[in-house]
C-alpha cells in the first residue's frame, strides 16, 4: 500500500514536471524565493485512506530569512470516525473515533536546480497528539472505551483487539528530510518530501467502563522507539510571497 501510493505521488510529480517543461516556450512568470519572503502551503492526500478518497492532512508555513534559507512550521491534524455493525449473536454497535494534532519547528536549505525547480534538505522536531474512543452497545447493554477506538463483541474481554494503530498516544520526533517544490505559475507551486526520522512514543492508558461491569484498564503507560525512513503519501500545495 505504501509502495503504492509512492507510485502516485511520484506519477502527480512527474505529470506537474512535464506540463512545466512543456510551458518553458511560453516564459510563464515565476516568484522565486528570496529573503524576506514568505510561503504558505497545504498538505493534502488524494489517496484511498480506508475508503475515504481525499483528506486535508496538515498546514504549513516558511519564512526565508536568506534566499536559500527558511524556518519552517506546520500544523497537522486529522479526524476520522467509523461505525461498525453485526447482526449475529448479540448485535453489537460501536462507534470509533480516532483523530490527531501535531506541531513541529524545523529549517531547510533550498537549491534551485531549474529556473522552475528547488531542491531541499533540512531537519525538524515535532510533537503529535493522538486521540481515539470507543462508545457502542452490545445487545442491550452500554460501553465506552476511553483512549482507544477499537471493535468490540464480547464485555468480558474488550481489549482484544487492542493495538498500537488504534490507542491514544503522543510522541516526539527528529527528521532529516529532503524535498521539491516545483513553481507554476508566478509564486504557485507543488511539492512532495520524504525523510528519515527518529520517534518516541507514549501510548496513554485504555479504560473500559459499562453499567454492571467492573472498570477496567491496560497496565502502566506502553512506550515505543522508532527509527526508520518515511515518505509523505501527500501533496503539497503552496504559494510563495
Amino acid at each position: 500500500m505504501i509502495m503504492k501510493k509512492l507510485i502516485l505521488t511520484l506519477a502527480a510529480t512527474a505529470v506537474v514536471t512535464a506540463a512545466v517543461a512543456q510551458d518553458r516556450e511560453a516564459r510563464l512568470p515565476v516568484q522565486r524565493p528570496e529573503r524576506g519572503s514568505i510561503s504558505t502551503e497545504i498538505q493534502f492526500n488524494p489517496f484511498d485512506q480506508g475508503g475515504h478518497t481525499f483528506s486535508l492532512d496538515g498546514i504549513k508555513a516558511r519564512f526565508f530569512f536568506t534566499d536559500r534559507d527558511a524556518l519552517r512550521a506546520k500544523i497537522g491534524f486529522g479526524l476520522t470516525t467509523d461505525k461498525f455493525k453485526t447482526e449475529f449473536g448479540d448485535a453489537s454497535y460501536d462507534k470509533r473515533r480516532m483523530g490527531n494534532v501535531s506541531v513541529a519547528l524545523g529549517y531547510e536549505r533550498h537549491f534551485p536546480v531549474a529556473q522552475r525547480i528547488d531542491f531541499y534538505v533540512g531537519g525538524q522536531f515535532e510533537f503529535a497528539k493522538h486521540f481515539a474512543k470507543t462508545k457502542g452497545r452490545v445487545g442491550d447493554q452500554e460501553f465506552e472505551i476511553d483512549n482507544a477506538a477499537v471493535e468490540v463483541s464480547d464485555l468480558t474481554d474488550p481489549f482484544a483487539a487492542l493495538s498500537e494503530d488504534n490507542r491514544g498516544s503522543s510522541s516526539f520526533s527528529f527528521a532529516v528530510l529532503g524535498g521539491m517544490d516545483i513553481y507554476i505559475y508566478r509564486g504557485l507551486y507543488l511539492g512532495t518530501e520524504l525523510g528519515f526520522d527518529f520517534s518516541a512514543s507514549r501510548f496513554d492508558k485504555v479504560k473500559f467502563s459499562a453499567p454492571g461491569y467492573p472498570e477496567r484498564q491496560t497496565g502502566d503507560t506502553a512506550r515505543k522507539l522508532d527509527i526508520g525512513f518515511y515518505i509523505e503519501p501527500t501533496i503539497r500545495l503552496g504559494y510563495t510571497f
